[in-house]
């Protein structure tokens, strides 16, 4: 194999496959990439064994063939070197990079030892824009678990819903203790998943970076199909394809999490809420910060609070219309936090239901109907 290639974009499609990539892996061949001429394109591929990249860069073919080297060495010697091109070859199973000043050789694996992956798909059954699929994806994957044992909380459900009007993919991520979702409207979707379609957290987190780092326009679009085999997704962007494992197995049904009515509603302003709780962070005990909302709905006044013996305590007061019942209701200030985190609109409004009923809460972002967060409060001390 040898190519003339701009140094500046093969970096690029080596960066997209470092996303995947286990440096710290027992196994040689996955510490590697997988470099291989096709119709005038190097393809590069990288995997995980739960995760693979592919990405073409345009490069002038010299001779044909493939090679596989490792990631890391290769990536760091290209982003030291100044030049714009470089010449890249195997000879005596080194691959040799050089420029007009400089030139390194490399240990290779023989292409054969790298895992076989799927990228031959079946016609895609959802079409998106790319960046209504990042949004999306931004706003829920922190709800998922990390708990390794629960593997389907691990991952994002994709629901697709077909209408006579408009079809949609609602993503949704659940972690025992809180819930996000977030619909996307003005989807092109074929048909119907017949089953749970669960993707790792991991994956969807990984197409959001790659779509922000290509600098998508507003007219780009993902197209995600199944792999012949049907145990895998691939997503296609522009001159990227990420493939996916799915998750086997059944996901919760999360529509039983949802109260039929909850016993107080309020409205409130975001940036202010945003400050209070920011407050409440220092309060920890045992890695888990406690906000306690005292509603009081014949002031129309919201005490926030929280307070640590070792300590101490901080007290705000924030002024409301609240509807609804007076009581206390506590919160895990942490999870409060990453649902504020991903608010844009200017209110908040918020529906809770009294402690004994153990019930969760809901919060939504007035702005944006699409984007739903529960969560579970927690027990007073």
């Amino acid at each position: 194999m040898e190519i003339n290639v701009v140094r500046e974009n093969l970096l690029e499609s080596l960066n997209f496959a470092s996303k995947v990539q286990n440096f710290r892996s027992s196994i040689p061949i996955l510490s590697n990439v997988l470099l291989n001429t096709e119709e005038g394109k190097i393809k590069i591929c990288a995997t995980d064994m739960e995760q693979t990249i592919v990405s073409y860069c345009g490069v002038e073919i010299v001779k044909e063939g493939s090679i596989t080297v490792n990631l890391k060495n290769l990536y760091d010697f290209l982003s030291n070197l100044k030049s714009e091109a470089v010449n890249i070859k195997v000879e005596n199973f080194k691959l040799i990079i050089s420029d007009l000043k400089n030139e390194i050789s490399l240990n290779t694996i023989p292409s054969d030892e790298f895992p076989e992956f799927k990228d031959k798909k079946n016609d895609y059954f959802i079409k998106i824009n790319a960046l209504d699929f990042s949004n999306a994806a931004d706003k829920v994957t922190f709800a998922s678990s990390t708990d390794q044992s629960k593997t389907i909380l691990n991952g994002i459900l994709f629901e697709t819903s077909i209408s006579s009007n408009k079809s949609s993919l609602k993503l949704i991520g659940i972690n025992g203790f809180r819930f996000s979702s977030y619909k996307i409207s003005n989807v092109e979707v074929k048909k119907e998943t017949d089953r749970d379609i669960i993707i790792p957290t991991t994956s969807v987190d990984n197409i959001s970076k790659i779509i922000k780092e290509l600098n998508v326009d507003d007219d780009t679009y993902i197209y995600i199909s199944e792999t012949e085999n049907k145990n895998q997704l691939i997503f296609e962007i522009l001159n990227v394809k990420f493939i996916s494992r799915i998750i086997d197995g059944k996901y919760p049904d999360y529509k039983k999490i949802f109260p039929e009515s909850f016993d107080n509603k309020f409205t409130i302003n975001f940036e202010e809420f945003r400050d209070v709780v920011k407050l409440s962070n220092i309060f920890k005990f045992k890695d888990i910060s406690r906000i306690y909302l005292d509603l009081n709905p014949k002031k129309n006044e919201i005490k926030i609070y929280s307070s640590l013996a070792e300590v101490g305590e901080s007290v705000s007061f924030i002024s409301t219309k609240i509807e609804g019942e007076k009581g206390v209701i506590c919160f895990n200030s942490k999870y409060l936090m990453d649902f504020l985190n991903h608010v844009e609109g200017n209110e908040l409004q918020i529906q809770t239901n009294n402690p004994q009923k153990k019930k969760v809460s809901k919060f939504e972002d007035t702005s944006d109907p699409n984007f739903t967060y529960l969560m579970t409060p927690l027990q007073e001390r």
